[in-house]
């Protein structure tokens, strides 16, 4: 039986009705089922980074001024409390997107067994999953004020969900979650989703969420990393004769003939990968003025970039050390209104360097961005937000090769509706 709750909601002087519980229905005495879900629809207003021209590796365009189903999804959570010590399930979701070409694909799929009550004391699931890493990748992007996460999250965990087996441990405000995971999440740009290794990456978070006292929310906890990562190896190859016609007259000179010789082929080697982090959130209830929410992370890592600069130490000859930070606080003066400001920083190798008039010298591969974003939202059903991206990195050259800003600017307006 469908069971629904209306609730009212104030916009601009209307009352818009929805429906809080409409989703979610009991298939038996004992089983109780969910269906929610989330769109949202990009409108990029400017972005300097883009042009109307074709990546000439890949065929693809390179014009990002465009309007874009960034995620459209659809979940189902179902529970039975057959057994009267332990709760039993399963959640499935799909995810669709245009933000490379259109694709459907399986966003979410774990089955777990809990302790029941409002608050399990241990759960464990297995499947495809959120990485239990900080506080910004366990978390949904329908809940983020700014479309997307900090670039340190996008490149150390891209996709946030990866296939593992996981539990969490409850007592009070303390929470601790452990997940042996295979190491390429969806989103990864070598091996998505796949794992080429027999070594499984160890992940976890430990942390407390408490009101210190009326008025004063603090979450925060510690998380860390262990794995294993894989350079590729090479395939073997035959001698191969190569012919430049150097003075352009059709005819094959000795001259112009030369030899690859043929290489044997060389084996994958595993490598190591760590991280360490930390993150930190205050939420005040401030009188007549609304909640203001401060966020902060920093996270060490080695060899761990799978998004961005993928990491390769082996080919590289060197470990690579990463190391990213973020401060952002939002404030909800209205329930319909919500604004906020970050500033994040994503080093993606500490130890990099240049080549600069024969010499090679240190330099910084910094990409930093501040971003701010206003929204007006029906809570917990649909929200408009505008958000403007300022980044500054060293990915462009100038006209003498040196290292400079690449304009990356970005405008973009966002469509969300929740269910």
């Amino acid at each position: 039986m469908w069971r629904t709750r209306p609730v009212a909601a104030p916009l601009f002087g209307l009352m818009v009705a929805t429906s809080a519980d409409a989703a979610t229905f009991d298939l038996d005495d004992t089983t109780r089922a969910r269906v929610s879900g989330g769109l949202q629809v990009d409108g990029v207003i400017m972005d300097e980074a883009s042009v109307d021209e074709l990546d000439p590796a890949t065929g693809q365009p390179l014009n990002d001024v465009r309007v874009i189903i960034r995620r459209a999804r659809v979940r189902a959570d179902i529970a039975s409390t057959a057994l009267p010590f332990l709760t039993v399930g399963a959640i499935g979701e799909v995810d669709g997107n245009m933000v490379f070409a259109p694709q459907l694909r399986l966003q979410k799929a774990e089955v777990f067994a809990a302790v029941p009550g409002d608050v399990p004391a241990v759960r464990v699931g297995l499947g495809l999953m959120k990485i239990p890493f900080g506080a910004e990748v366990p978390g949904e992007a329908t809940a983020r004020l700014f479309p997307e996460e900090t670039r340190l999250s996008r490149a150390l965990f891209p996709g946030d969900h990866d296939a593992g087996l996981s539990i969490d441990v409850r007592h009070s405000v303390f929470l601790l979650t452990l997940a042996a995971m295979n190491g390429n999440p969806i989103n990864d740009a070598t091996f998505p989703s796949l794992d080429p290794s027999q070594h499984r990456d160890v992940v976890g978070r430990g942390g407390f969420d408490a009101v210190l006292w009326p008025g004063l929310t603090v979450k925060a906890g510690v998380s860390g990393l262990a794995g294993v990562g894989l350079h590729p190896g090479t395939r073997p190859t035959k001698d191969t004769l190569i012919w430049r016609d150097q003075n352009e007259d059709g005819l094959a000179q000795a001259s112009e003939l030369g030899a690859i010789a043929a290489a044997a082929a060389t084996p994958s080697l595993p490598f190591s990968r760590h991280a360490i982090g930390g993150d930190v959130r205050f939420t005040v209830d401030v009188p007549l003025t609304g909640p203001i929410t401060v966020d902060g992370a920093v996270t060490v890592a080695e060899n761990l970039d799978r998004g961005l600069l993928v990491a390769d130490p082996i080919a590289v000859g060197r470990d690579l050390r990463e190391f990213g930070w973020a401060l952002g606080a939002t404030w909800q003066p209205l329930p319909y209104v919500i604004v906020g400001v970050r500033y994040d920083e994503y080093q993606p190798d500490l130890d990099a360097t240049d080549a600069r008039a024969g010499r090679v010298i240190a330099t910084d591969a910094t990409i930093a961005t501040w971003s701010v974003a206003a929204a007006l939202q029906i809570p917990d059903t649909a929200r408009v937000t505008v958000a403007y991206d300022h980044e500054d990195n060293a990915f462009g050259r100038d006209a003498q090769g040196r290292a400079t800003t690449l304009a990356a600017d970005v405008l973009l307006a966002r469509l969300q509706f929740t269910f």
